[in-house]
């Protein structure tokens, strides 16, 4: 995986909440789509946020948000939607590149073995992942997902 450290700017996503293992957020960024296309809303890339530790929090309370980035001044266009502002800051960066199965495993490096290496210590912060490629279109394997952590400034 390759790995860095980023400057970014202030984001914004619109998300639907998910509950339950990280690995099945599939169905909720469904629903996201099947919202989205009856609803003309610019969007970019899509985006899941994690709020809780899966070493620590049981499978079925996992808290998460299927998402995609929007222009900042969108508001939520409806009741099972809300706004996530990401403020701007520094960031690791890893991009992981397979199946979305392997993620686990790839977020699993980044916190015990890449990070680590960096000497940077992560914020407390829910991280996130971008997906750079469209699942629909490129290969499994040739998937390309950042990992992202926050992190105190040095």
């Amino acid at each position: 995986m390759e790995f860095g450290i980023r400057l970014a700017g202030d984001r914004t996503a619109l998300c639907m909440s998910h509950r339950g293992e990280y690995a099945q957020i599939g169905q909720t960024f469904t629903n996201l789509a099947d919202w989205l296309s009856g609803n003309p809303v610019e969007h970019g890339l899509g985006i899941a946020i994690y709020y809780d530790d899966p070493t620590e929090t049981p499978a079925d309370q996992l808290r998460s948000d299927a998402g995609v980035l929007v222009n900042s001044h969108l508001a939520a266009g409806g009741s099972n939607l809300h706004v996530v502002h990401i403020p701007a800051g520094e960031f690791a960066v890893g991009e992981f590149v397979g199946h979305y199965r392997g993620l686990g495993a790839a977020w699993s490096e980044m916190f015990g073995v890449l990070l680590p290496k960096s000497g940077r210590t992560f914020a407390e912060t829910p991280p996130f992942e971008i997906y750079v490629d469209d699942c629909a279109v490129v290969p499994e394997d040739k998937l390309r997902t950042e990992l992202w952590i926050r992190l105190l400034p040095q």
